[in-house]
């Protein structure tokens, strides 16, 4: 890891010791910086709580990317488990599998306590942070740049500094502080959705008990079912459905009711769960919100990172990975400007929020998408796009990989996918059966007037 002294002058205070405040802190002390990170809860690397609810997270070459700058990419690979592909299972017992990218591309999934407490012991490593943990933040003087916690022993002190970074979360106090103020707009949408987890055992040998290099899905009128690998054995299984209609926990449905039609709509992931019924009986389904909000940042005293400021929904496995880029753009901002905060935090809000509108957007669409994997039409879709890929690489890069594989500011992606998802419904309607390669390529030019 390449150090440099641009921010050695400098004091942040750093609320949040998640995954997106530990990364930030340890990216701020790249740069010299001093930080004190402050987490209501208690060390993870000490205490037994799951760190998160959703155990099994998704690294992308965006999340890596982050992770090698501050010289943790190794370190965190070596717990990762790789998915190379999407594997839907078909109500008739059959499975169609989707490549997520080429060779060697893949999605990996990593425990997030494991994740968390590798940051965690990267930050003690610098030896430039005042870790506190069990501290919760009261309030923020965002002109004085003071905060009022409370600690672990009830005892309210101060902490002073010269800079605040908010990765509190979802329901980040800091920047409730600055809605509070008048300095920011925030709008929080809750989705037509609620999900709950549930895990799938190793078999009796020890073993995976479906194939562990894809992401395994069960797309049913009732709702979507979603299992992720995990090392040791286990899938983290993950239910999605409909708040609306007469779904598995309409408020009036017994507990009976719901055990059946989940096991008569999702048969083979009911005898995967040996204890699905119990799982359903007691764990209460969750909404799925998101977070915009603008401006990210105020002057050179508070700034806003992760989930606090972009929290998207969990369809295109890119949450923590567009916190992680968070990071990777706020490394350049910092070199760019030659550690001059009063020039990085604006220009940080201004370059990364439209990116992250973007893959709020195209996670939403994602869902919809998801959910019609089962479909004739769209297995010939996602074909049709790898053959393309295949034959004119240099003209033609399918979404996933654009968003997972590659480094390209997400708002031109979703600019790049909007024309490449016309030329998509071109083809289909003008080819009914699959033209030669060359047919293909040339119809193909032509529409990208290249």
């Amino acid at each position: 890891m390449e150090k440099t002294t641009l921010l050695q002058n400098h004091h942040f205070c750093v609320v949040g010791a998640g995954l997106v405040g530990c990364l930030t802190a340890l990216h701020l002390a790249r740069h010299g910086a001093h930080i004190t990170l402050v987490e209501k809860r208690p060390d993870l690397r000490r205490a037994d709580i799951s760190g998160g609810r959703s155990i099994a997270m998704s690294l992308s070459d965006r999340g890596f990317r982050a992770l090698a700058t501050v010289g943790l990419e190794d370190t965190v690979r070596a717990g990762t488990a790789p998915k190379t592909r999407r594997c839907v299972h078909l109500p008739d017992g059959s499975i169609g599998e989707q490549e997520y990218g080429r060779q060697g591309q893949a999605l990996w999934t990593v425990n997030r306590k494991t994740l968390n407490c590798v940051l965690l012991d990267g930050c003690v490593a610098t030896g430039q942070m005042d870790l506190r943990f069990e501290t919760l933040l009261e309030e923020v003087d965002l002109e004085a740049g003071v905060l009022r916690v409370t600690g672990p022993d009830g005892r309210s002190t101060e902490i002073n500094c010269n800079h605040v970074v908010g990765a509190d979360g979802m329901n980040s106090r800091v920047r409730g502080a600055l809605c509070a103020a008048g300095v920011m707009d925030e709008d929080i949408t809750t989705l037509d959705y609620r999900y709950f987890e549930m895990e799938i055992p190793p078999t009796a040998e020890g073993g995976f008990a479906l194939d562990p290099d894809g992401v395994h899905i069960w797309p049913r009128p009732e709702g979507l079912f979603v299992a992720l690998p995990n090392q040791g054995g286990t899938f983290t299984g993950t239910l999605f459905f409909a708040k609306a209609g007469d779904n598995l926990f309409y408020e009036g449905r017994s507990h009976e009711d719901r055990v059946r039609d989940f096991v008569a709509a999702f048969t083979e992931v009911a005898s995967l769960v040996p204890d699905h019924d119990a799982v359903i009986r007691k764990a209460p389904p969750s909404d799925i919100k998101a977070v915009r909000c603008h401006p990210w940042h105020l002057g050179e005293r508070v700034c806003l990172m992760g989930d606090a400021s972009h929290a998207i929904v969990p369809f295109f496995a890119m949450g923590m990975n567009t916190g992680f880029e968070d990071c990777t753009i706020l490394d350049g901002l910092i070199e760019e400007f030659a550690g001059d905060i009063s020039r990085i935090f604006p220009a940080f809000s201004e370059r990364r929020k439209p990116c992250t509108d973007a893959i709020l957007d195209l996670s939403l669409r994602n869902f919809v998408s998801i959910g019609r994997s089962a479909d004739p039409d769209y297995d010939r879709r996602w074909r049709l796009e790898r053959r393309l890929w295949d034959l004119m690489p240099e003209h033609w890069t399918p979404l996933y990989p654009m968003i997972h594989f590659g480094h390209w500011p997400l708002d031109e992606v979703i600019a790049v996918n909007a024309r490449q998802k016309e030329i998509l419904d071109a083809l289909l309607a003008e080819f009914p059966e699959p033209p030669s390669d060359a047919g293909l390529a040339a119809r193909v030019k032509s529409l990208l007037a290249v």
